[in-house]
């Protein structure tokens, strides 16, 4: 969306947003599964990690490593894989399997690395 597209009554990053506002929205917005926020989440886990891991670039569009950070995203994704199973395609389930394993492959040979 370019500064064009923007509406001009549309809040602005560091403007508080009115309850009003929000209360609408949220009206007007479908009810989410709560299997729908933990495959937000787990997504959202797997992405941070490939940026950490210096593989990824990040949404600014720098690529930096931060070992740690890599290993806490990795740790919450695998601590949350459990959850999916039953609850997902097991299609599904296969593909956080090795999305996890890869990530944790990458992990060990960039922690080796340096």
């Amino acid at each position: 969306m370019t500064d064009e597209e923007i509406p001009q009554d549309f809040p602005a990053a560091d403007e508080p947003v009115d309850a009003e506002l929000t209360d609408e929205t949220r009206e007007s917005l479908p009810e989410m599964r709560t299997e729908d926020a933990l495959r937000f989440v787990m997504g959202m886990f797997n992405d941070l990690a490939w940026v950490k891991l210096g593989i990824r670039a990040a949404p600014s569009g720098q690529t930096t490593t931060d070992l740690p950070q890599a290993q806490l995203a990795i740790d919450a994704l695998a601590a949350l894989l459990p959850l999916s199973e039953g609850r997902f395609e097991a299609h599904e389930v296969r593909d956080l399997k090795n999305q996890l394993s890869s990530l944790q492959m990458n992990y060990v040979q960039r922690k080796t690395a340096s």
